[in-house]
């Protein structure tokens, strides 16, 4: 036998013998990988933990009421809910149809509105238009009083125009005299026309009647009354 075979047999009897070692060390280390999942240790751990998880989820025992019991129990009882009466408001005093007649009030009531119907309205170019206007609808000395009054308009203040209007009775009526409320929903513009506001005025107005006819006698702006 040659040197040369000689070798070629103890290369390959080395190499079988290295890979049987490798193998052997392999299958060992599946086989304690194993042996560990199946230890009882772990099925100590795995019994903890369930156990720890019941403690947090703990059944009710016979001597506490289940949930479903509770709530039988509630809707069993009868419910009672007292429940206040509303309160009402209460009537004024009296009212005009009280102390004046039929056609008093009217004619006063119509009086008012013309009167508030043109003195709102303000022109700037003419100051003092909306008190000429109102004249028919005022006493004179009301008028006389007016007149020395000198409205000027700013420059956000130049025209007035009426968007509604709503005429009423006092909640507490004079019985001596007819006094009217009125309230305007008005418009403001500029000189150029342009809305710089949106405003409400209260006028509580006093009648008096002269010579069979109803005419504002004073006046009172956002006054209470």
């Amino acid at each position: 036998m040659s040197d040369r075979t000689k070798n070629i047999i103890v290369y390959s009897v080395m190499a079988v013998a290295i890979a049987l070692f490798i193998y052997a060390v392999f299958v060992g280390n599946q086989q304690k990988q194993l042996e560990e999942q199946t230890s009882p240790s772990s099925g100590k751990e795995q019994s903890e933990k369930v156990r720890s998880y019941e403690a947090v989820g703990e059944p009710a025992t016979d001597d506490q009421p289940k949930e479903s019991d509770v709530i039988t129990e509630e809707h069993d009882e009868e419910v009672q809910i007292d429940i206040p009466e509303m309160e009402k408001l209460t009537p004024p005093e009296g009212q005009y149809a009280d102390h004046f007649s039929k056609d008093a009030i009217e004619a006063s009531r119509q009086a008012a509105r013309n009167f508030a119907e043109k003195y709102y309205p303000f022109n700037g170019m003419e100051p003092q238009e909306h008190i000429e206007n109102a004249r028919p609808y005022m006493t004179d000395e009301m008028y006389q009083k007016l007149k020395r009054e000198n409205p000027r308009p700013t420059a956000a203040v130049s025209y007035k125009e009426i968007e509604s209007m709503d005429v009423y009775e006092p909640y507490e009526p004079n019985k001596e005299q007819l006094i009217w409320k009125v309230r305007i929903q008005g418009s403001v513009f500029d000189s150029k026309g342009n809305k710089t506001a949106e405003e409400s005025m209260d006028y509580t107005l006093q009648m008096k009647e002269e010579e069979g006819t109803f005419k504002v006698q004073n006046y009172m702006l956002n006054v209470p009354y």
